[in-house]
């Protein structure tokens, strides 16, 4: 395994990209070493794992990179993955407010998350619904659709196709 593929693994578990480190590589024990300009020094920090490219560094940008791309897209089928931002609204009000939330743990019917105020709440997946975070795009979107129903009195799905056949013509 490579250290990329290592530090994407362990390093969150482990507090994240030591502080003031531009670069890491491992030595033949398995420590890491950080490098900072020409300043070599040791990080408090063991992986378990040897990496097949010893003494090859990684750079802190490489290593967020690798990071933000192992972490899944998610469309909105099913629970939200650990570590994704969402929305959410409860049964309870009609399913008609939304609620920003991230989630930090998946169950098998629900998900543990904190609120903005970083409150943990567990959300079953009978009484909540969830979905991506919508862009200001998407948002015009659903205004515009729902201004369409209410004023011709067309369905929804009429009126989203009137709007993504509109905003191609501009």
């Amino acid at each position: 395994m490579k250290l990329i593929d290592i530090l994407v693994q362990e390093l969150p578990d482990l507090g994240g990209w030591p502080i003031g480190a531009d670069g890491l590589y491992q030595n033949a024990k398995g420590h890491l070493i950080g490098v900072q300009g020409c300043i070599i020094s040791p990080v408090d920090m063991e992986l378990g794992i040897v990496a097949e490219d010893l003494h090859r560094s990684v750079t802190r940008e490489q290593y967020e990179a690798a990071l933000a791309a192992s972490k899944p897209e998610w469309n909105g089928d099913g629970l939200p993955p650990v570590g994704v931002e969402f929305e959410h609204s409860f049964h309870a009000d009609g399913f008609s407010t939304w609620h920003w939330r991230k989630c930090t743990a998946v169950g098998k019917h629900g998900v543990l998350c904190v609120d903005e105020k970083d409150t943990e709440l567990y959300l079953n997946d009978t009484n909540n619904r969830f979905r991506p975070i919508r862009s200001e795009a998407d948002k015009k979107r659903d205004e515009a659709v729902a201004d369409m129903v209410k004023r011709i009195g067309i369905t929804p799905e009429s009126a989203a196709t009137c709007y993504e056949i509109c905003t191609r013509i501009d």
